[in-house]
């Protein structure tokens, strides 16, 4: 357990601890790069100091920057570190010259070295470009008198420039004149390089023939004018353009031209034929940087440029028959100047030895006295103790367990078939045993060598394996502790014996702040504290767990999906094969990000259930609010037309009072008339004649209220109670209209109307009566003051719908506001005035029956035409 940040202890444990370097290169994982790594690592082994390399990405590429993946870099932090070297030939591959000064400058505040690129003010060191370009056309033109030799170079600000300079000025040199007709800037293959590298696992054949119909006519044309200018032969400024040459050469049927590459790709050793390049010193180049960079730390004065020396590698590409045989001839006048020097008496194991070391270097990780026991288990051979020189000799070779140290071998049998063949003329030993034997021991290295390729393949695949089953441990679960628990697991299978992997707190705003997930340190697991585990992101891992007294080789790769910051891992340099680092990140990365995004989903689910609940909780308020709302402006369309109602009422009630009181005044004469005999039979008929109109007039005028009281009853009666019938249309928009006579006579409007009695629907004939009476009330408003004509309109479409026409000739609805005179609290009329309910309601009441309403308008017109299904 362990507390949070304390940056006090920080730099107290700054001040008590190894010193630590940093290096800052990009996440390529090639045969260059283990080479520079191994030898960083063994110059922090052979000083004592501990190393964290910054595994990023480019810092500027002709694609997409990674910015996830070289945000790492911003970690470098002076409470961590006491130096740093920056690849900047690796990560500053396609930055120009003032962007990778200011990228590297930018980490003034620690000492800081530059590997590859020369920058103004930092110490720099470089391979010698110049040199071995230079030893490359020494070469060509002193072991094989080329002279017309052209080139792919670059004149570019780089390390390219100094080999294309190289090249003009040792051909000057030589009094060789210069022929720009057959130089050419190698990023005229960059196209056909790269399409190349997908195309390569297919018929050739098929690859010319696409490649001339295509983007590769431009690199072939380049090579054939090239070829056809006669050149004797050609060095290029890197490997991969001189084998792009080769196979444009094979795939034209053209006879090869001698050729000189320059990096000694992996891949130039197996092409055919093998490749003579110039080697760079990259393993030497790490182990430098890190003997200056400490010298830096201490004070010490250092060089501001210093070059380390590349190597000629002689295959056969250039016209040599191979690195073996010039090999063979240099060591066989080598023997014989030597021989003749010491004399053929004084040989021994000691001089022996001696001449081994002035011409081949022994590994450091083979035993001191390995010489001395290979010439004596040779003689002891020779003179009849049979087998001990195989068996020594498969001794060294299984001992040695590595390419380089299996052709330092090789060698050394070159350097004794050339030793034997120097001493023919003593005839103290049988010579034929000899070379028997040396013949045996090339066979054995040779096999060895088979071995330890095929076990390589083997161990590639294995690793392979072992990913797909890493990333199959960690894809059925979405919990984070298991998830932790699994990769600890599998990175420990894997062969991982330290690692520490950190989230940031906020990935998608910061990555200022992590938190320790997971930690464990040679295998054995970290207790963390889930509520003391946050600390600065730059400082890579909470100072309680930082080794003070420990030694340690750390990796640190970002975690990303995709453009999504996740978090880092801090591996400890075990695996020697560094694209495991790539493959392990982001099977990790995938994993959690989907982890994330699970817990997102489910925090997302949650809060939509949530919302949903609530929603639904307004939905049914809103509901409740709306049929009040529909009550409300009923009732508003009513209260309106009281006015109307009373007036429409007070008519007929005078009437039949006027009546009863004639039937009563003919009741009373009738009354006084019995018995009068000068009332005469004629007479009483007449009084009951009157007696019968007053009764019919007081009748009308009471089903007249009626009709009218009914009206007035199916606006108001359950408003609020779904009724849902089948209904007649017309009928229901007469009862409506006749309670709005009254409203239309005072508007001074003309009613229209043209009814297909035969319509009936399915829904609630109130709801229809409201949209009704809202659109009425809404064409008596657009005709005031002067009124207008109303014309109401239905009829079958003929297509299963009723449809409802309502226009006016009032004012008309202005075209910027008809898209919104449906929106609730809508209204053109001045403040108080209007509700701006009305054709929202009748909006919804429409939509309740499944059906639509359009609007038409201009000044003058205005049509409403409502379209409702006849069917449910």
């Amino acid at each position: 357990m362990f507390c949070n940040y304390d940056s006090t202890a920080a730099l107290d444990k700054k001040a008590s601890r190894r010193l630590a370097i940093g290096v800052i290169k990009s996440n390529m994982s090639d045969q260059r790069d283990i080479l520079f790594v191994e030898g960083l690592k063994d110059a922090a082994d052979e000083n004592g100091v501990n190393l964290i390399v910054y595994r990023g990405g480019m810092i500027v590429s002709p694609e997409d920057i990674d910015l996830q993946a070289i945000s790492i870099f911003d970690f470098v932090d002076k409470n961590r570190l006491d130096g740093l070297i920056i690849w900047t030939g690796n990560i500053c591959w396609h930055a120009s010259e003032e962007f990778t000064e200011m990228f590297v400058k930018k980490y003034n505040f620690l000492p800081v070295i530059s590997l590859e690129n020369k920058i103004e003010g930092i110490t720099s060191i470089l391979w010698d470009n110049y040199n071995g370009m230079r030893e490359a056309l020494k070469h060509l033109i002193e072991v094989h008198k080329y002279k017309r030799i052209g080139a792919f170079v670059d004149n570019a600000p780089s390390s390219l420039y100094q080999r294309h300079k190289a090249y003009t000025e040792t051909l000057t040199e030589y009094g060789i004149p210069i022929d720009p007709n057959i130089v050419i800037n190698h990023n005229e293959l960059y196209d056909f390089e790269n399409t190349f590298q997908y195309a390569i696992n297919m018929d050739r054949s098929i690859f010319v023939e696409q490649g001339i119909k295509n983007n590769f006519k431009k690199s072939i044309s380049i090579i054939e004018k090239l070829y056809e200018t006669g050149i004797d032969a050609l060095v290029c400024c890197n490997d991969l353009s001189a084998r792009t040459v080769i196979r444009i050469l094979k795939a034209r049927n053209l006879p090869l031209i001698p050729i000189v590459g320059f990096d000694d790709d992996p891949e130039s050793r197996a092409s055919n034929p093998s490749l003579t390049t110039v080697r760079p010193p990259v393993y030497e180049m790490g182990k430098r940087a890190v003997e200056v960079i400490i010298a830096k730390i201490k004070g010490h004065n250092t060089l501001e440029t210093e070059y380390i020396p590349c190597e000629l590698i002689v295959r056969q590409s250039c016209g040599c028959p191979g690195s073996l045989f010039m090999k063979e001839d240099l060591y066989k006048e080598k023997s014989n100047q030597y021989i003749s020097f010491q004399g053929l008496d004084n040989i021994n194991a000691d001089k022996f030895e001696e001449f081994l070391n002035c011409y081949v270097s022994a590994p450091n990780d083979i035993d001191p006295n390995w010489s001395k026991e290979l010439l004596k288990a040779f003689w002891d051979d020779i003179q009849g103790n049979e087998g001990v020189f195989a068996e020594y000799l498969r001794k060294l070779l299984l001992c040695a367990q590595s390419k380089k140290n299996i052709e330092f071998f090789q060698d050394i049998i070159i350097v004794m078939h050339s030793f034997i063949d120097s001493l023919i003329k003593n005839n103290t030993f049988d010579y034929y045993k000899a070379k028997k034997l040396l013949q045996q021991g090339t066979v054995l290295a040779a096999d060895i060598r088979i071995r330890l390729e095929m076990s390589k393949r083997s161990k590639q695949t294995q690793r392979h394996y072992d990913s797909i089953t890493f990333s199959q441990m960690l894809a059925n679960t979405y919990d984070m502790d298991e998830i932790m628990e699994r990769t600890v697991n599998g990175l420990r299978y894997l062969g991982v014996s330290s690692c520490y992997l950190s989230l940031y707190e906020n990935g998608k705003t910061s990555t200022e702040i992590a938190r320790l997930l997971m930690a464990y340190s040679e295998n054995k697991n970290i207790e963390i504290s889930k509520a003391a585990c946050t600390y600065p992101s730059k400082l890579l891992l909470p100072e309680e767990l930082l080794p003070i007294d420990e030694r340690f080789h750390y990796v640190l790769k970002p975690l990303h999906f995709r453009k999504r910051n996740i978090g880092f891992v801090l591996f400890a340099d075990t695996l020697r094969d560094y694209t495991e680092y790539e493959r392990l990140t982001e099977i990790i990365s995938n994993v959690i990000h989907s982890s994330i995004l699970v817990d997102e989903l489910k925090s997302k689910t949650q809060e939509l259930t949530k919302t949903n609940s609530e929603l639904e909780s307004a939905y049914r308020l809103l509901k409740e609010n709306q049929q009040k709302l529909l009550i409300s402006e009923k009732m508003a369309s009513l209260g309106r037309l009281t006015a109307g109602i009373a007036h429409e009422m007070n008519t007929p009630l005078a009437s039949v009072r006027t009546s009863l009181k004639e039937l009563s005044d003919f009741i009373h004469e009738y009354n006084e008339s019995i018995g009068n005999p000068s009332v005469l039979p004629e007479d009483h008929r007449l009084i009951k004649e009157d007696m019968i109109r007053c009764l019919k007039l007081a009748t009308q005028s009471a089903e007249k209220s009626a009709g009218f009281i009914k009206a007035i009853n199916s606006q108001t009666t359950n408003a609020s109670a779904s009724n849902f019938q089948l209904f007649n249309v017309a009928q229901v928009i007469k009862e409506a209209l006749t309670v709005l006579e009254f409203a239309i006579r005072k508007g001074n409007c003309r009613l229209i109307t043209n009814f297909d009695n035969s319509i009936n629907l399915y829904g609630d004939p109130n709801k229809l009566a409201q949209v009704a009476t809202n659109l009425v009330i809404n064409s008596i408003d657009a005709c005031e003051p002067d009124g207008g004509t109303i014309t109401i309109l239905i009829e079958n479409n003929g297509y299963g719908f009723a449809k409802l026409t309502f226009q006016d000739t009032g004012c008309g609805i202005p075209e910027e506001v008809k898209s919104r005179i449906f929106d609730p609290m809508f209204t053109t009329k001045p403040f108080g005035e209007g509700t701006g309910l009305g054709l929202s309601i009748v909006h919804d009441l429409i939509n309740e029956f499944k059906g639509s309403i359009n609007i038409e308008s201009q000044k003058g017109l205005t049509s409403f035409y409502i379209f409702l299904p006849t069917k449910p």
